[in-house]
């Protein structure tokens, strides 16, 4: 475990939801781990030829460990994987001013924050995030190279419990309920009925797919517009009646067990449960970019 310290006490070392700060991680756990194992940087020792940097981290370093965490993880946005975080990507070990003793506009903050495409600023209920001027530089430069501020946020109970009933539950509920009345019409009972649904089916996993790269690539998108949640919406009304229409409708039209079974598994695994699994996982994403 990683021991408080007189030099940087923190009054809630033990607490759960905070935890030992950023100075107590880096000088008990960070330090000792990177010198053993030759003195780099601890991001460097995971992987040695270095990762694309695609999500900066601001942060005063008086965050406990895992309230840092919880922060980072709320405002992540979709579709980047790494991070640029001072404590894990410089040398800890080394004299840190030496790396600093240039201008600011070519330090190590300074190249990192210039490829990234996003930044997160990391609040911390010990101090003012900008009371460290590193932060203050950080949000200046990140603000004149025009990227894109995320910040951790908990939506209280009853906006998310509305936006859940607005943005998720309608729209399926909706699209559930014409899919079924649709499959009760005589046109449902036919085969190019089911052909038409899949068909359906695979163009709104086309379009779902569309929309996901357009926010991977415009990162600007996922701030989450009233258009683009309209449009989300839209995608899962539409998910949910050509889904719920072509599964009722190939059920009605299923063949026996007996059959399946005597033309193998594989025809069993196309029909249903490679498309079902599909359908769950496009929800899911859609879902995701709905009430995020």
């Amino acid at each position: 475990s990683i021991p408080d310290n007189l030099f940087h006490s923190n009054d809630r070392h033990h607490d759960p939801r905070h935890g030992p700060n950023m100075y107590q991680v880096n000088e008990h756990f960070v330090k000792p781990l990177t010198r053993a194992a030759g003195g780099m940087s601890y991001a460097l020792m995971l992987h040695p030829r270095g990762l694309p940097c695609e999500v900066f981290i601001s942060h005063a370093w008086a965050e406990g460990v895992f309230e840092f965490a919880d922060a980072v993880l709320r405002a992540w946005p979709l579709g980047k994987w790494n991070l640029y975080c001072c404590l894990l990507a410089n040398p800890q070990n080394l004299d840190i001013s030496e790396l600093l003793d240039v201008a600011p506009s070519v330090s190590p903050f300074a190249d990192a924050l210039k490829v990234a495409s996003h930044v997160v600023v990391v609040p911390n209920s010990t101090v003012a995030v900008y009371t460290r001027l590193w932060c203050v530089y950080e949000a200046y430069l990140a603000t004149r190279l025009q990227k894109v501020f995320l910040m951790p946020a908990r939506a209280e109970k009853n906006k998310a419990r509305h936006a859940f009933c607005r943005w998720l539950l309608t729209p399926v509920v909706l699209g559930v309920a014409v899919g079924l009345c649709m499959s009760l019409l005589p046109v449902a009972q036919t085969e190019e009925f089911r052909q038409n649904a899949g068909r359906a089916l695979a163009f709104t996993t086309i379009c779902n797919a569309f929309g996901v790269m357009l926010t991977a690539m415009w990162p600007h998108l996922c701030l989450k517009p009233m258009l683009l949640q309209l449009f989300d919406a839209g995608l899962l009304f539409a998910y949910s009646v050509v889904g719920s229409s072509y599964f009722i409708a190939s059920f009605k039209a299923r063949p026996t067990l007996e059959t399946h079974m005597q033309s193998g598994v594989g025809p069993l695994v196309l029909r249903y449960l490679l498309v079902i699994s599909v359908v769950v996982l496009n929800l899911g994403i859609v879902s995701q970019n709905v009430v995020c």
